[in-house]
């Protein structure tokens, strides 16, 4: 009897510290995904040049000689989204950055052998307007012109200032 009383006080224990969680301990609080998904809900959809400033200022802190190298996001189909990321090179340093918007976010990555996009290219709302859909957002050189290629589903379009989308 001594011994069930033992083994159910144990069980109760181990049933109930899965279920509660002291503040940083790591288990039963909030998560970085669940972190993220709240500000996606919060956040109004904004066009990649939007959340660019917010990027730089964030990189400032560990590469005063970051460059744009790419931007990344799912947006819909007027080329907004909750959010972008914005990945720099810095030869300083010999890493890439990639600054998530909004929030913040920095992850250092080995660096990326890219061509700078500069400070003239399309924004995705533009991107949009010639390629009409939702989808992957994504911003890169491509033979010396900044270019869009949104892809939704099996679909594919690529959208620059200086050509029509194909």
């Amino acid at each position: 009897m001594k011994n069930s009383l033992v083994l159910l006080v144990l069980l109760g224990f181990v049933l109930l510290s899965g279920c509660c969680a002291l503040p940083g301990t790591g288990g039963g609080g909030t998560n970085q995904t669940q972190l993220q998904e709240e500000v996606e809900i919060e956040t109004e959809p904004f066009s990649a040049h939007t959340g660019l400033v917010e990027a730089k200022e964030a990189m400032l802190t560990y590469a005063s000689d970051a460059v744009l190298i790419s931007v990344y996001g799912v947006a819909e189909s007027d080329g907004k989204s909750v959010q972008w990321e914005y990945t720099f090179n810095s030869m300083q340093n010999g890493k890439s950055y990639t600054v998530t918007i909004p929030g913040k976010f920095v992850r250092e990555l080995p660096y990326s052998f890219m061509d700078a996009l500069g400070e003239n290219w399309m924004d995705s709302t533009d991107a949009s307007s010639q390629c009409h859909t939702p989808g992957e957002y994504s911003l890169e050189m491509v033979e010396g012109s900044p270019v869009w290629t949104v892809s939704f589903e099996r679909n594919v379009c690529e959208a620059s200032s200086s050509a029509s989308p194909r």
